[in-house]
């Protein structure tokens, strides 16, 4: 902060940003810095999770797309993450009811590595692809990619505590996942 002649502040443009909008609840903590623009066009982004978490029901509106790569945790693509996501989840066959949550975050884990390429994922970008989507966020996540490490052994630690990437098993299973019903002969065993 700069002092002006009459003894007022002023915000030096290298000190400071020239917006700021933070936001903490119980499941939710956002911290928005930058231009006005890049400010209010983040807010946009993220207004359904604080919508959600603020208790308000969802609106039947679509979310306003965002620049390609504008957050940094997002999925990156050209309609700003949601129909990317949404575009790679049409293409997979999966279950419903036991398995299915798993099957959900083993593949947004395979989206976020595979597709977008970061070399591994954390929770929060997995809580992320929930709200992204609209959906519930599971309740003991951690304990689901536990399960899912030890147990089915569909994924790995990543350098980091927290991160995880696919491992091979994990990506055969997606990839089998992402052939359509009618796209050959040897389809139909899944």
């Amino acid at each position: 902060m700069a002092r002006t002649a009459d003894g007022t502040q002023e915000a030096e443009a290298a000190d400071e940003p020239a917006a700021r909008f933070q936001f903490v609840s119980k499941d939710l903590r956002l911290e928005l810095a930058g231009t006005p623009e890049f400010v209010n066009a983040q807010f946009d982004f993220f207004r359904p999770a604080l919508r959600r978490a603020l208790g308000y029901p969802e609106s039947a509106a679509p979310p306003p797309p965002v620049a390609p790569g504008a957050i940094p945790s997002a999925p990156i693509d050209g309609g700003g993450g949601r129909s990317a996501l949404e575009e790679f989840l049409r293409r997979v066959r999966t279950r419903v009811g036991r398995g299915a949550l798993q099957e959900r975050i083993l593949l947004f884990i395979y989206y976020l590595t595979e597709v977008k390429g970061r070399n591994e994922v954390g929770t929060e970008d997995i809580n992320f692809c929930f709200d992204l989507l609209g959906l519930e966020r599971p309740k003991s996540l951690a304990n689901t990619l536990g399960i899912m490490k030890r147990n089915q052994a569909v994924l790995d630690a990543g350098s980091r505590r927290g991160t995880y990437c696919v491992t091979d098993k994990g990506s055969a299973m997606v990839q089998s996942m992402l052939h359509s019903p009618d796209s050959g002969p040897d389809s139909g065993g899944g």
